[in-house]
């Protein structure tokens, strides 16, 4: 049985009753007394350290193929293929991830995700944005690849928050 219905989840709570339910009825102790339940049981919430907590992320829409130069020439990233995106490297430097694609007319999306005060927040007008993407990603033609709307949109949007 998998619940996934959130962390309030109905389930896990129901499965956790249960469990308290059949130990406190079948744990008599040396002397035949019933035992107290354990405070936790197998369906507890653990709470768990993740590296990712409190990081921040965005997603930017790019064209289905984006091209990107490199080294070895100019070149589209094959929608089929996951790919990422590295910056220069430094305490400003970035990554954008982004997934495949099954249909290759989809728009791409790059996601970026940094710690809280990364300069990139920073970034809070287009303008500001396309500069700080040159500076940055200069492989990635950004003036090209997204219009001036989805860029206005990425710049103001706070982004998103993982769960400390």
């Amino acid at each position: 049985l998998v619940g996934t219905d959130g962390a309030r989840s109905v389930v896990r709570a129901t499965l956790e009753s249960w469990e308290s339910q059949a130990a406190a009825a079948s744990s008599p102790t040396a002397d035949g007394a019933i035992a107290k339940p354990a405070s936790r049981n197998r369906f507890s919430l653990v709470e768990q350290f993740s590296p990712s907590a409190g990081l921040r992320f965005k997603v930017l829409q790019l064209p289905p193929s984006p091209v990107v130069s490199s080294a070895l020439g100019t070149e589209p990233l094959p929608h089929t293929q996951a790919a990422v995106i590295q910056g220069k490297a430094g305490p400003s430097g970035i990554r954008l991830g982004m997934l495949p694609m099954k249909d290759p007319a989809m728009p791409r999306t790059a996601n970026l995700i940094t710690r809280p005060d990364h300069p990139v927040w920073d970034a809070s007008t287009t303008e500001a944005l396309y500069s700080f993407f040159e500076r940055e990603l200069p492989q990635l033609p950004m003036r090209a690849l997204v219009d001036q709307r989805e860029a206005a949109a990425f710049a103001e949007s706070r982004g998103g928050r993982f769960p400390a």
